[in-house]
């Protein structure tokens, strides 16, 4: 795992206050693109590089997302012990036991604390059936009184671990989900270098706020045009004891990229790459940033490229860096046949 990717993961970006990531990936992608690429940024934080091209005929969107599953502040017991909610899909069943570090935009704190769990010794059947009712954090405050001068109704709280790499070319880390997302953008943009793309503009959008409703990309369409997009998330490997591959695919780690097929997507872009890859279906929606620019501008052809990940929307997500560079690859043949495309 190179030092970009590692600091990346680790810089948390929590659904609404993604910032400082952000900042991170803008840096990365300033060392891979030229100085004619634009920046362009939202409020919400929404963040991207305009790259044109010599002959302008197309616009396409490469699209990640940066904010990673968490927890808000949702109720302070008397004793201090502090209540949440989730923010995104968060797994209250891992949860228990985790360290993690919440933010106060207000009071510009950042504390650590852990998720309680009750002793085995001490537990009944019951305990083992987690509800999010049943979640608190233990920042070591003695009362309210003492928790209100660090914390607001409200605040986000990330999970604290690091990432760590595995054998061979597997990591292990939170928030993979989908900053491995934005890593492909950043390799990408450094593999671009080595062609001459004439015909198309390139927008390299990093979004915010997918977790909680596919926020950041609904704005970025609301306020743009393109006439393609392709959009990179993680998708589930089925590789694991207890999936039924019948139902859910048989995704392998390992095994290169995911393209997916679906209503919304496009079948015209699927074909340039399903030969020697695995794929998925969608029988709705896609759940990802995809659905928000196929139903953009009266309808976008798009595409939807995953990096198959295990135990996602935990705190250990693994991915086979092998699996992201074949996500590269697949975005990057999209883009040379649309470059090829003279209308």
């Amino acid at each position: 795992m190179n030092n970009f990717l590692k600091e990346y993961l680790s810089t948390n970006s929590p659904s609404g206050l993604e910032k400082e990531a952000q900042n991170l990936w803008i840096g990365e992608m300033k060392k891979h693109l030229d100085s004619s690429s634009s920046i362009g940024r939202d409020y919400f934080g929404n963040a991207w590089f305009n790259v044109k091209s010599r002959n302008s005929k197309k616009r396409v969107v490469i699209e990640s997302h940066v904010d990673e599953i968490c927890w808000r502040v949702s109720h302070i017991e008397l004793n201090g012990l502090v209540r949440i909610l989730r923010n995104g899909g968060t797994d209250e069943s891992t949860a228990r036991g985790s360290r993690v570090v919440l933010f106060n935009p207000l009071k510009g704190e950042s504390i650590h604390g852990v998720i309680g769990q009750k002793a085995i010794h001490m537990q009944k059947k019951t305990d083992t059936d987690v509800k999010i009712v049943d979640l608190y954090v233990d920042f070591g405050f003695k009362d309210r009184e003492h928790a209100e001068k660090f914390v607001t109704i409200g605040d986000l709280i990330c999970y604290y671990n690091s990432p760590m790499q595995l054998l061979g070319n597997r990591i292990t880390s939170k928030a993979i989900d989908n900053k491995i997302g934005g890593y492909i953008l950043t390799r990408v943009a450094s593999e671009l270098k080595n062609y001459e793309i004439e015909n198309i503009d390139l927008i390299f959008l990093n979004a915010v706020q997918e977790e909680t409703g596919l926020h950041g990309s609904r704005m970025f369409c609301d306020k743009n045009e393109f006439d393609y997009a392709i959009v990179t998330d993680v998708g589930h490997a089925t590789d694991t004891p207890t999936i039924d591959k019948r139902e859910k695919g048989d995704i392998k780690l390992g095994g290169g990229a995911i393209i997916a097929r679906g209503s919304l997507l496009d079948e015209s872009l699927v074909s340039v790459n399903h030969k020697g890859q695995m794929l998925a279906c969608d029988n709705r929606g896609t759940g990802t940033d995809a659905d928000s620019f196929a139903l953009s501008n009266g309808g976008t052809p798009t595409a939807l490229i995953k990096t198959p990940l295990r135990y996602m929307h935990t705190q250990t997500e693994v991915c086979d860096m092998n699996d992201v560079e074949s996500v590269v690859d697949s975005i990057l043949r999209v883009v040379l046949h649309l470059d090829k495309i003279n209308q």
